[in-house]
């Protein structure tokens, strides 16, 4: 009974991690292309740092997502060291020319349904297997005995 439901576990966690991804890390951040797209996006940066040939904006991440929704950016000197943030540089026109990504993972991922069912279904014949198995073996070992 212990190995059934220590399966059934693995199954259920193995089911959980089904996904299919839909767009890459990489994907994801292309999208944004100028400094509106940003906005609309994310909002206001959390630090902004300017000089006369461009702009780069620093997003500042808590767990999964922006620390808050910014309506006042600080304008530094320096960009701050965070271990989770993206950074966006952008020309005088507001076009981005290049991002960075620190620990952050925009990846767009959809659960595998089909993935999933086979999973499941695979691993659940396993198990049944393996419990007739033990069944069937026990049963063996007690008709030679005469005890029924």
């Amino acid at each position: 009974m212990k190995n059934f439901i220590m399966g059934l576990a693995m199954i259920s966690m193995l089911s959980l991690s089904c996904t299919k991804v839909i767009y890459t890390n990489e994907q994801v951040i292309d999208r944004y292309k100028t400094k509106q797209d940003l906005m609309k996006k994310f909002g206001a940066p959390t630090e902004k740092q300017k000089d006369s040939t461009a702009e780069r904006w620093l997003y500042k991440y808590e767990s999964s997502t922006i620390e808050s929704r910014n309506t006042n950016s600080l304008d530094v000197k320096g960009l701050g060291a965070y271990k989770r943030c993206l950074i966006f540089t952008m020309d005088l026109q507001g076009n981005i020319v290049r991002w960075d990504n620190k620990g952050v993972d925009m990846t767009e991922r959809v659960k595998n349904k089909h993935g999933t069912v086979a999973l499941i279904i695979v691993g659940s014949s396993l198990v049944v297997l393996v419990v007739l198995g033990s069944i069937l073996a026990a049963n063996s070992l007690n008709f030679g005995t005469g005890v029924y």
